[in-house]
């Protein structure tokens, strides 16, 4: 016998909808714990904090907007307060362990993927040459056909193709 999920918990109007006061006042209260608590000692303690298992703190993400909202906040301010420390590390006001550079480099690529992303460029260079005669001609026509949205094309479609790419 399969146990069915009720459909209203699935999305976060539903849920807050039917949810007693008593126990949306108890959620509201574990949530605030567990947001003072993840940004400084992490998810697993925050959950341990708040009486909380981790599925239950990611169920809260996905139902509640404003928790989410909460919680992308907290990352924030974790992240900035990590680039404090990481500044008087570098300015000589604060000391730090080699390990202890890698893990904040590790955290804040986390936190700020966007601004501490390893960065690398490609270039390619590429050069088309196309046949004039034998074998190549078809394939001139059929770029040339390519090229026009696959409209079937006339010698000088072709032609200048040919001379485009030389």
């Amino acid at each position: 016998m399969t146990r069915q999920i009720p459909t209203e918990f699935l999305f976060a109007e539903s849920a807050a909808s039917v949810e007693p006061a008593d126990k949306r006042a108890q959620r509201l209260e574990r949530q605030a714990i567990w947001l003072e608590v993840v940004g400084r000692e992490g998810w697993r303690k925050a959950c341990a904090a708040a009486g909380v298992d981790e599925p239950t703190a990611w169920r809260w993400l996905r139902l509640y907007p404003e928790f989410a909202e909460a919680f992308r906040m907290t990352r924030e301010e974790t992240a900035l307060r990590l680039e404090r420390v990481l500044d008087g590390i570098a300015t000589g006001d604060e000391e730090g362990t080699p390990t202890q550079m890698s893990a904040l480099q590790f955290r804040l690529r986390g936190l700020k993927p966007d601004v501490y992303r390893d960065r690398s460029s490609v270039s390619v260079d590429s050069t088309v040459r196309v046949a004039a005669t034998g074998d190549g001609s078809r394939a001139r026509v059929l770029l040339a056909e390519w090229t026009n949205g696959g409209q079937i094309v006339d010698k000088s479609d072709v032609d200048r193709l040919g001379t485009d790419c030389e």
